[in-house]
Formats: structure tokens, sequence, C-alpha cells
């Protein structure tokens, strides 16, 4: 089940939250530095706002956040009332109200850990993404001490390991491209930097976070079992993106 807003909200207003920001926002400036570009079209999936707001003062075309019915959902920006100016909507992450192809970006973050279905999720990532595109999951990491605080909002839901979480990926059609991990100290000494670096150099494996970038395979067989009709394309390879390559390689 999902954490929802209320609780995310008081969660990021908190000096434990400010600080978790803080090291998620750098962990995915590191996975990607060239985000925000010009033209962009991106959407923030889950519980998104505090990572949103950066990239929606810069040169992107749009900025959305969709976040999942059982999350509920706040109007954003901040300040922003009813129709006028809001980019926040309440969606089925299953089916989501955009064209194939639509988005460029989407940072799905804390989202699949509260997913009833979540490979019809990332099923549903891959029909929006663009042949270009591509998705930055963020997921709260099974082996952390992140995913035992049943104090915050982290300890809801069905926290994932690297593996899992690669593997729903390729099954989605997804195709890992590099990896990180963040929110290495335990939650109540997060604020520290000491305790932040010691913990990324000697127990990164058991950070709270897990963050890995994929890109769409574009093409998929034309029985692809478990793929929605929709989604079913007959079997036309195509060029991949360029991307980084490399991963921690941490498991």
């Amino acid at each position: 089940m999902h954490a929802d807003v209320i609780e995310w909200g008081a969660f990021y207003a908190s000096p434990t939250g400010r600080a978790s920001r803080m090291l998620l926002a750098r962990a995915i400036a590191r996975l990607w530095p060239d985000v925000p570009a010009p033209g962009q079209r991106m959407m923030g999936l889950g519980y998104a706002l505090p990572y949103l707001d950066s990239w929606r003062a810069g040169p992107a075309e749009r900025v959305l956040a969709f976040m999942p019915a059982g999350q509920g959902v706040t109007a954003w920006p901040q300040g922003s009332m009813g129709n006028r100016g809001n980019a926040a909507c309440l969606v089925d992450e299953n089916q989501l109200p955009l064209a194939d192809a639509s988005v460029d970006r989407i940072l799905a973050i804390h989202a699949l850990e509260g997913a009833a279905q979540p490979q019809a999720m990332l099923q549903e990532c891959w029909r929006v993404l663009s042949g270009q595109g591509s998705l930055l999951l963020v997921v709260t990491n099974r082996h952390g001490l992140w995913a035992r605080a049943e104090q915050l909002p982290f300890g809801h839901g069905s926290p994932y390991s690297l593996h899992q979480a690669m593997h729903a990926l390729q099954d989605a059609l997804l195709i890992p491209r590099q990896t990180c991990h963040a929110l290495h100290a335990p939650p109540a000494l997060i604020a520290s930097s000491f305790w932040e670096e010691l913990g990324a150099r000697v127990i990164p494996a058991l950070a709270g976070m897990i963050l890995i970038e994929a890109s769409k395979q574009t093409w998929v067989p034309a029985r692809r079992v478990g793929l929605p009709a929709r989604q079913r394309l007959p079997l036309v390879p195509a060029t991949l993106p360029h991307s980084c390559s490399g991963r921690d390689g941490a498991a």
C-alpha cells in the first residue's frame, strides 16, 4: 500500500526529510546530469514533488506530477489553485492519461513500492516513454535500514533489492543502463555528512534507496505475453539511444 501525500509532505518538511531530499536530488543529478534539457517533456510518478520544482523552473517544455490514486493528490506547484497553474493529477498508475510515446523523462519515486500491480505500472511507463526517453526508478532498498523504519513512509509498501528492481524493469522492456545508491546513513543520522560518507564507503549495498536509469526497448514481439493489446507491436528492431555505461555493481 502507498503512504499518502500527507505522510510524505510531513516527512519532507522535517529536518530528516530535507536532508534526504538533498541527498536524493544529488544522486538523481549524477544519473541525469543533462536534465532538464530544452524541449523535454517530463513527468514525476509517485510522490515526486520535492524533486520537480527545479525542473519546472528550467527549460523543459512541460513538467507534470502524476500521483497514484492510492496515495492521494495535492496541488502543485505550491500556491496553484484549481486548474490555474496546477500541474498535478490523480491517476490510475496502470492507465496514465497520456498518449503513446509522449514523455521524454519519467522520475518514478515513492511509486513502485506501493503499486498493487507493479509490472502493469512499469509497462505503462514503457508505453508513454518516447523512443529516446528514459525512466529513473527510485525505490526503497529491501536490504537497507530505511525499509525497516516503520515510523517513516519508507516503511510502507514492498521494498526491492537491486536485482529485483532490475528484473522488474527488464520484464517491462525497460533496459537498465546505470545505477547508484543513496541515503547510506540510518534515518536518525542522515543529516550528518560524516555518517553518510562513512556508510557510502563501508556498507554501500545497505543504503536506503536504489536508483536505476532505464531506457525503452524499442522493439516488442507481436505476442509478448503480459502486455495489453494496445502495446503489442510487430517485431521491428531500432537503434537504442546512447546512454552512459556502467553500474555501481552493488547488489
